[in-house]
């Protein structure tokens, strides 16, 4: 099954480590909590992540989901993480902007579907 999601919010900043793990951060409003639940369902999977800011529209690279936290107001911050080969970096550098439309695609594959049997 795929899942695909798109989202309004704000670019949180990345970094990259040492050992060339990649985290990329985002944050989006109470009225994105319908689609971070959903977001869920893709641990454990790769999820390709393309955004677009001020009408451009850029592939960001494959990632894992590596954090959701849901704040007391609804809000919530999304982390991605991945390596230096599987990510955009020039790309990540250009994310600066109010606001960005991000959009994720991942195959997932379900508990007991028919496709098990």
């Amino acid at each position: 099954m795929e899942v695909k999601l798109k989202m309004k919010g704000t670019y949180s900043g990345h970094n990259i480590k040492a050992n060339g793990i990649v985290n990329l951060n985002f944050n989006f409003e109470y009225t994105e909590l319908t689609n971070i639940v959903p977001l869920i369902q893709t641990l454990n999977n790769n999820i390709d992540v393309v955004c677009k800011v001020e009408g451009k529209v850029m592939k960001l690279g494959n990632f894992m989901l590596n954090q959701v936290k849901i704040n007391h107001d609804g809000s919530s911050n999304v982390r991605f993480n991945s390596i230096v080969d599987n990510t955009e970096i020039d790309n990540l550098n250009n994310l600066f902007g109010d606001e960005i439309m991000l959009q994720v695609k991942a195959k997932i594959e379900l508990e007991g579907s028919e496709e098990d049997e």
